[in-house]
């Protein structure tokens, strides 16, 4: 069963009008545990943003650009600098950036961001032709689909997750 860790703030990006299957698998609290939860909205996903700290922002926006073929767009916040990824609002799925912030380390903890890809093997390369390093090569989660894991410049463990 894949978990989802909590001591970094980040989130699954995943569409689920498509991979829904996928979240079938992530552990999820029981429903005595969301009713004794005041402040959660379940009429939604839950996770709502994700960040990807780190520590050379030019470095790790060119990693990211390239293995996903993206343009980032910067964000305005004072005391720390991010680059969002492309945002849609209205569809299904997770926004966030990747965030340079003094005081906070990059670096592999307990939670994995997973990139919706239409082959995570193609990712998983371009990953490691932009500086980046497989840590898992492509691997079937069943029904799921597929996984693969890479290391990022600034040192995260970032997750790619396709169909095929």
């Amino acid at each position: 069963m894949l978990t989802v860790g909590t001591d970094k703030m980040c989130a699954l990006v995943h569409s689920l009008s498509s991979h829904s299957l996928l979240f079938d698998r992530i552990a999820r609290p029981t429903a005595s545990e969301l009713l004794s939860t005041q402040n959660m909205n379940t009429d939604r996903n839950v996770v709502g943003w994700f960040e990807i700290y780190v520590q050379d922002i030019d470095r790790a926006k060119s990693f990211y650009q390239n293995t996903f073929e993206v343009t980032l767009e910067p964000l305005e916040s004072p005391g720390m600098e991010l680059w969002a990824f492309p945002m849609q609002p209205d569809s299904p799925g997770c926004a966030g950036a990747l965030v340079k912030m003094n005081g906070k380390d990059s670096g592999v903890g307990g939670t994995i961001v997973y990139f919706v890809c239409a082959d995570c093997a193609v990712e998983a390369s371009r990953a490691a032709q932009n500086g980046g390093k497989i840590q898992k090569e492509k691997m079937s989660i069943g029904q799921y689909g597929f996984i693969a894991l890479v290391l990022d410049t600034e040192g995260n463990m970032i997750g790619l997750h396709s169909m095929q």
